[in-house]
């Protein structure tokens, strides 16, 4: 059985799915009804969707340590504010998105050596 998508609330799904895609390197994936889906892998979707409600959502990746470096790089470009523990354990932390893609949702990554 695989995890095949998972709906992800937001104020503004067209910058929210636009804004994640950037940062965690991923493939946007044209819109399929009212969804503003992100291709994270073979299986899985995140599929954005517009909510006048966001709750709090937490959401976990697993990376290398390659994929970590770049994706960091990224968030620092953009003056994010996160919450960094680096090696050994190199886990990431911030609430998704700025400005109009902004929502109470928060990503973290680990790469090997923190899981």
């Amino acid at each position: 059985m695989d995890l095949n998508h998972t709906i992800v609330p937001s104020h503004d799904k067209v910058a929210a799915s636009a804004w994640i895609a950037d940062i965690l390197g991923l493939t946007l994936v044209p819109p399929t009804g009212h969804f503003a889906p992100v291709r994270v892998n073979e299986q899985l979707t995140l599929d954005f969707d517009d909510a006048e409600n966001v709750a709090h959502h937490h959401y976990a990746f697993h990376v290398s340590d390659g994929e970590f470096d770049a994706i960091f790089e990224r968030v620092r470009a953009q003056g994010i504010n996160t919450a960094v523990a680096r090696r050994p354990t190199r886990i990431w932390r911030s609430t998704i998105g700025v400005g109009a893609a902004a929502s109470t949702s928060e990503i973290w990554m680990a790469t090997a050596g923190s899981c």
